[in-house]
């Protein structure tokens, strides 16, 4: 089901110039470019599938499908471009049948994005999409605590992360409407420190993520 899901998210991505190309300009709904906006604020859920390192975390932790809670709000640079804020919390479920099954990987993820629109005729509106910002991982780790081994969820040092994505953002109103989005996410996690109780925890890996996602966006500061 996986495998399925990160093909249809791939096949999204490599269709984007497609979209554009096919936009028509039947639209009665969406606005004019004079029209167009100063301010974007967002809202999205979606689901964060791992690859990589964390997918066999520590061996035994594997992360499994995350949940995806985030917003963002950007700003216009002229008519077409957005240059915003985003945060993203995810979730993982862990791969286990320890006694760390209670416990969860967490991230946290801030970044500065900037978007491209191609608007047109339609109510249909291409984007794509690039951000970089900080990984801030709170993962489930089997820890040394006073000679006895411990799972604990351990917040390891930040890192630097990167993002690509594409979607289409669908009016339904002239100021707001749906969009969905797929996203490729990479965080250079491998070596991230975390000194707990005098030892110092290595984070493995990388994380390494496909993203899908969908919410509500609304535009601010129409002429």
């Amino acid at each position: 089901m996986k495998r399925r899901v990160l093909f249809t998210a791939i096949a999204l991505l490599a269709a984007l110039p497609l979209l554009v190309s096919a936009q028509t300009k039947t639209s009665s709904a969406s606005t004019t470019s004079d029209e167009r906006d100063a301010l974007e604020v967002s809202v999205n859920a979606g689901l964060g599938l791992p690859m990589g390192a964390v997918k066999t975390w520590n061996d035994t932790l594997g992360a499994k499908s995350a949940i995806d809670l985030g917003g963002e709000v950007g700003m216009f640079l002229g008519q077409n471009y957005v240059l915003g804020l985003q945060f993203n919390y995810y979730q993982f479920g862990i791969d286990t049948q320890s006694d760390a099954k209670s416990l969860h990987h967490r991230l946290y993820s801030p970044a500065l994005y900037l978007k491209r629109y191609f608007f047109g005729g339609s109510d249909f509106v291409p984007f794509v999409r690039i951000g970089a910002g900080l990984d801030f991982p709170k993962f489930a780790t089997l820890i040394n605590d006073a000679g006895s081994l411990k799972y604990r969820e351990l917040s390891y040092n930040a890192s630097f992360a990167f993002e690509l994505g594409a979607g289409v953002f669908y009016y339904t109103s002239d100021f707001g409407g749906f969009y969905a989005e797929a996203g490729y996410h990479q965080g250079f996690t491998n070596g991230a420190k975390k000194s707990y109780q005098n030892q110092d925890y290595r984070f493995p890996g990388n994380i390494s993520r496909f993203d899908l996602r969908a919410g509500i966006r609304v535009f601010f500061g129409s002429k």
